[in-house]
């Protein structure tokens, strides 16, 4: 099962998974070939903490491929303590460092040269409450810093830096539910943001190109609504924050961003995972300089979630990895989950899982378009354990299963009773699903998929029914695609994608 989060808030990803019913049940049934690997991707082993009981790795920064740090937790008789762990170019090994007496969690780190890192995460002392954890590196030891809090309580999710004397810290004001920042000048933090969003309010993720351009993301409740968070993200510009409004994905309840990265002022992608009524899916939002639009990130109609803090990574514009977990349901283990951003779309890859139950990736850290890290954890024995992938690819071609159909067109004849007319081409032969959607209250909301079997390379016209889940298509207005599918998992939609079509209560139907 997508993995718990600690105790903390409603924290991104974890503690919100849903499994699908029907609409899974439907893919799964098609029984297809399994996806293949994505070349580039190796499992690497990393080492526990001594005498502990469990370990877990939630971020990770690497300012070369011979330099990397990796941040979590450990327990050891009850307590958990802060952990951080160092890849040399050739193996992970746990470092030593002084933390604090009570409970404490790493989240985020960045390490934008060798000789400097900056941690980030919570501590909860003896005498109750949260407090930031901070600890810097200078390229030979780890030391705590002061985060001035001026009341309540509060911890760190995200960090950026884009060297020693400037980084963004965010999190969350847990005793008011709004979203924190604080700017480190090399020697110390100063308070630079609250109050924005509507309770409960949180950065989880933040991404700096310079002291000047600062990404942060989220979620934000909506206003007059308990229960309901949505997507939310702002930019700092040196001296404060604003930003537009981020799209709320199609079909959800609730939805929150994990993960951002920045390849410029005018580029970033975030991604994050939402809840609805079919589970929890996997979403993205890319930001032009002017305005945030979503994406699609798949597998499509699987529950599926991207990590925590840093669960994707830019190396530029064309190219991101993100990463995360998914699971078609039934008897399969949950697999490991990695998105490839190309500078249009996200394209699935499959990742190899360790072993263990439930593996997930956490964080992603990509300091060249050939080399990346990814750290996560898997259950073994009833606890978390740690462990990390390595991408070597040197070129793109067949990293990423690439199977949406070329184009496809939808025609009907006027009346309900003769159906309708699937135009497709096709590159390759492929397996295909109609996947079709209506519109309730603003929101898309999934009506099913229809099986439409296997076709060659070429162009194919398929007769349906104007029938999903058996049953004829009510009045109504409904946005219908066509993908493939592979391994159960289903594609983005083909060109041109969503198609509308009408259905009138005397029976009539047409298109656009």
């Amino acid at each position: 099962m997508i993995s718990s989060f600690k105790q903390r808030r409603i924290s991104p990803r974890r503690g919100c998974r849903h499994l699908l019913t029907g609409v899974i049940v439907m893919v799964a049934a098609l029984t297809l070939v399994p996806a293949a690997f994505a070349n580039g991707w190796s499992l690497q082993t990393v080492p526990a903490g001594p005498s502990t009981t469990s370990n877990s790795l939630n971020g990770v920064s690497c300012s070369s491929v011979s330099n990397c740090f990796a941040v979590g937790d450990e327990k050891s008789g009850g307590q958990f303590s802060a952990l951080i762990e160092h890849y040399n170019g050739t193996s992970w090994a746990v470092q030593g460092f002084a933390g604090p007496p009570g409970q404490s969690f790493l989240e985020g780190v960045s390490c934008p040269t060798s000789s400097f890192c900056m941690a980030v995460g919570q501590d909860s002392p003896t005498g109750g409450g949260q407090v930031p954890l901070v600890f810097t590196f200078n390229g030979s030891a780890w030391a705590q810093q002061t985060v001035p809090l001026v009341s309540g309580s509060a911890v760190l999710s995200g960090v950026s830096c884009t060297s020693s004397t400037f980084c963004m810290a965010v999190g969350q004001f847990t005793s008011a539910g709004q979203i924190a920042a604080w700017s480190w000048n090399g020697s110390a933090f100063t308070l630079q943001h609250t109050g924005s969003g509507f309770f409960p309010a949180d950065f989880t993720s933040v991404s700096c190109t310079s002291r000047t351009f600062c990404a942060a993301v989220g979620y934000s409740g909506v206003q007059f609504t308990s229960g309901i968070v949505d997507p939310f993200a702002e930019f700092f510009n040196g001296s404060s924050w604003n930003g537009p409004a981020v799209p709320i994905p199609s079909n959800s309840r609730n939805s929150l961003l994990t993960g951002v990265s920045c390849a410029s002022t005018s580029d970033c992608q975030a991604v994050g995972f939402l809840s609805s009524t079919n589970g929890s899916h996997a979403f993205g939002e890319s930001y032009n300089g002017i305005g945030w639009s979503e994406q699609s990130a798949p597998p499509i109609l699987t529950t599926a979630v991207f990590g925590g803090q840093g669960a994707d990574a830019c190396a530029t514009a064309s190219f991101c990895w993100a990463v995360g977990e998914y699971d078609i349901g039934g008897p399969v283990n949950p697999q490991v989950l990695g998105d490839f951003w190309n500078g249009s779309s996200w394209q699935f890859a499959v990742l190899p899982s360790p072993a263990g139950a439930n593996p997930g990736l956490e964080s992603v850290s990509c300091p060249t378009s050939k080399d990346c890290e990814a750290v996560g954890n898997t259950d073994t024995g009833g606890q978390p354990a740690p462990f990390a992938e390595q991408y070597t690819g040197s070129v793109l071609s067949g990293c990423c299963i690439k199977f949406t159909p070329h184009h496809f067109a939808l025609s009907v004849s006027g009346l309900e009773k003769h159906g309708a007319t699937i135009t497709a081409a096709l590159k390759k032969p492929k397996t295909l699903v109609l996947f079709v959607q209506t519109v309730r209250h603003g929101r898309a909301i999934i009506v099913g998929i229809v099986p439409l079997g296997n076709h060659p390379a070429g162009t194919s016209h398929i007769h349906w029914n104007l029938r999903v889940n058996g049953k004829l298509l009510r009045q109504g207005r409904y946005e219908v695609s066509l993908r493939s599918v592979i391994g159960s998992i289903l594609s983005p939609h083909a060109p041109p994608g969503e198609i509308a079509l009408a259905v009138k209560a005397n029976g009539h139907v047409s298109v656009g």
